[in-house]
């Protein structure tokens, strides 16, 4: 959070914080859960609920992943079996 406070700090004394007064008012009518924090305690929730996402989605491709891997498995077998007992095409 120290370089988002930087940048705030940069833009209240360099450009009289444009940046909180064009998108504290936007995030908080997109985000009314979060009305009540500031830009950068609003910008900090949003980067951990990014994180918490990826983390989520991550989880669900390497299940993906090991379902695929199963069913790759499981067909290998049934080929091996089908050609073994002779019913393979």
């Amino acid at each position: 959070m120290g370089k988002l406070r930087g940048f705030l700090d940069f833009d209240r004394l360099h450009f009289k914080s444009r940046a909180t007064s064009f998108w504290l008012p936007v995030l908080k009518m997109a985000l009314p859960e979060l009305n009540h924090l500031t830009l950068d305690d609003i910008l900090s929730c949003l980067v951990h609920r990014a994180i918490a996402n990826m983390e989520v989605a991550q989880k669900m491709v390497m299940r993906i992943a090991r379902m695929i891997t199963l069913a790759m498995i499981t067909w290998s077998s049934l080929m091996r079996l089908s050609l073994h007992v002779g019913l393979a095409t």
